[in-house]
């Protein structure tokens, strides 16, 4: 389940997803659009409180933690890469894509625990703090779920191409581009 530095001997590429594929970043920016609305639309159904009843300034700490969630989000996936035993993570953070990537070699096992980490962690954060706050609050956490999930579609897509793969896969994510390798028969 750790990483290493190199890839295995006997090992080629079997399966690439790229991010930057214009059709493929298309797909999962309609998916966080669909993911964004089902999760709005319950709120508004089991909290009643509507959006439009929130006070304006109310926009400024949704923006602030929807800003500082993304730098929690990509911690988690360099926490687990060093739990893993990566020794240097490189965060980048953009408008489009936010990443934490790493040159080491994955196994499956480890690779699907970095994909799923932030997603399950937030989500179970934001879901008992949504229903731990007033109506008024409960839209920031309403927010950050929706964040959350949107953000996360590239990982829960990964996870679902990886998933399938024989256990002993190895994959290089450099946040763009995941790349997964096969052994070779001998």
């Amino acid at each position: 389940m750790k990483q290493c530095e190199k890839l295995p001997e006997n090992y080629q590429e079997s399966k690439q997803i790229n991010l930057e594929n214009k059709k493929l970043s298309r797909g999962l920016t309609l998916c966080s659009a669909a993911i964004g609305i089902i999760i709005y639309v319950h709120a508004l159904l089991t909290r009643g409180y509507l959006l439009l009843d929130m006070p304006k300034w109310m926009v400024i700490p949704i923006f602030a933690a929807i800003f500082l969630y993304s730098l929690l989000h990509e911690g988690l996936h360099g926490v687990v890469m060093k739990l893993l035993g990566t020794k240097k993570v490189t965060y980048t953070f953009g408008w489009k894509f936010s990443s934490a990537r790493s040159d080491d070699y994955y196994s499956k096992t480890g690779q699907l625990l970095v994909l799923l980490a932030p997603v399950v962690i937030c989500a179970l954060l934001f879901i008992l703090l949504q229903n731990a706050v007033s109506d008024m609050w409960c839209w920031v956490f309403v927010f950050l779920h929706i964040r959350n999930f949107a953000g996360a579609v590239g990982d829960i897509y990964a996870t679902i191409i990886l998933a399938p793969m024989p256990s002993n896969s190895m994959v290089q994510d450099n946040g763009l581009c995941l790349k997964i390798y096969q052994p070779t028969a001998n």
